[in-house]
């Protein structure tokens, strides 16, 4: 059966997470739009900021494993942001990456809508308590939708685009559920404060984790930028 219709808490929370990934988008657009040094500049600053999110995390773990975590951290910050910029400057991905954007900031705020509007059985209760069936469904469906009308402006098929924004949106789930095991192993809900409604950089930025070195290798693989297939 579904929920109720949700209440003032949803909408809040709703308003605050649109209106923190509004903020987060030209924040993070402006330096990739410019590339180079604007581009360098915005990674170093993020990265700074998730390492430190990620030792906090982390300070919890037994003292014979800390160094493995702290390992781990390295991995998980560098990579993604690795990815994000060979995609900007070595394949020219200024498109791909607003489509990447898009389509996981979709996926994200519909799969909330739509956990809170139907409710119904929980994803992986173990891992993140909150994440509804229904609600990933609705947030990858919603994300085939986003990534469809990237054919009003480039020559790829809406259909190609289509299926692509699904897996961009089962990836991005996937990528945000790794992070939910990581903060429910240190017992924290959020990363940090920073952004209103998302929590820190790493809470907002945890799809994109397993997805910007996906796809960046879909791109070495195939030679070119993918959103032109």
């Amino acid at each position: 059966m579904p929920n109720p219709i949700p209440n003032r808490k949803f909408w809040l929370n709703l308003r605050l997470r649109i209106v923190g990934g509004l903020l987060f988008l030209p924040l993070a657009l402006w330096p990739i739009f410019m590339g180079g040094n604007w581009l360098l500049a915005m990674l170093a600053i993020a990265g700074i900021l998730m390492a430190y999110e990620w030792l906090r995390l982390v300070d919890k773990a037994p003292k014979g494993r800390i160094w493995l975590w702290r390992a781990l951290g390295v991995v998980y910050i560098t990579l993604p942001l690795f990815s994000l910029y060979q995609l900007r400057m070595v394949h020219d991905g200024l498109d791909l990456l607003l489509w990447i954007f898009v389509v996981i900031f979709t996926t994200d705020t519909m799969a909330y809508v739509f956990g809170n509007m139907i409710g119904g059985p929980k994803l992986a209760p173990s891992i993140s308590p909150g994440k509804t069936i229904s609600g990933t469904i609705g947030g990858v469906i919603t994300a085939a939708l986003a990534s469809s009308l990237f054919a009003l402006w480039y020559s790829t098929p809406w259909s190609i685009l289509a299926e692509m924004g699904l897996l961009l949106g089962v990836l991005g789930q996937c990528s945000d559920l790794c992070e939910s095991a990581i903060k429910r192993r240190f017992g924290v809900k959020d990363s940090g404060r920073l952004i209103p409604g998302h929590g820190g950089i790493l809470d907002r930025t945890d799809s994109l984790v397993l997805t910007l070195p996906l796809v960046y290798l879909a791109c070495l693989l195939a030679g070119e930028n993918i959103l032109f297939w």
